[in-house]
């Protein structure tokens, strides 16, 4: 997998980083066009309470087109309010298009759109704002990864 765990690996979380990093489920919609969706059991996911990272490849979700990522981190409930900025990211190649997160109505927008429960290994996306950097066209991403 080409792409790193970012946000939480580069902060506190990082003690973290050797816990199993593996993937229950994947049940995830990007509104793109046309749209991409990811199912299946393969990626990467580590939940702790300073936050979220998950990477998936197209080696095992074609769906994203050739040579196509995206990974995702966010803070979590012990994230300090004045690094929550620091702990959000999104980056994806869907299909030869590169996204990321989009900030344009403020962080609130983002953080706001994502569910984590630590205990469960849940995050839930609902409507998660992306934008494609040449373009500047919006999308969401939607759904559930289940972490192990």
């Amino acid at each position: 997998m080409a792409t790193a765990l970012g946000a939480v690996g580069t902060n506190t979380a990082s003690a973290a980083v050797g816990a199993k990093r593996s993937i229950k489920q994947v049940n995830l919609t990007i509104a793109v066009e046309p749209s991409v969706t990811l199912k299946g059991t393969k990626g990467q996911c580590l939940i702790t309470s300073d936050g979220y990272n998950i990477a998936f490849d197209a080696k095992d979700y074609p769906s994203l087109g050739i040579e196509g990522e995206l990974s995702s981190g966010g803070p979590g409930p012990a994230t300090d309010p004045t690094q929550r900025r620091s702990y959000t990211a999104f980056t994806a190649d869907i299909d030869g298009v590169s996204y990321g997160e989009d900030d344009s109505k403020g962080l609130d927008s983002i953080n706001s759109a994502v569910a984590l429960s630590v205990k469960k290994k849940i995050i839930k996306f609902n409507a998660y704002p992306i934008v494609a950097f040449e373009t500047g066209t919006p999308a969401t991403m939607t759904g559930t990864v289940r972490c192990r």
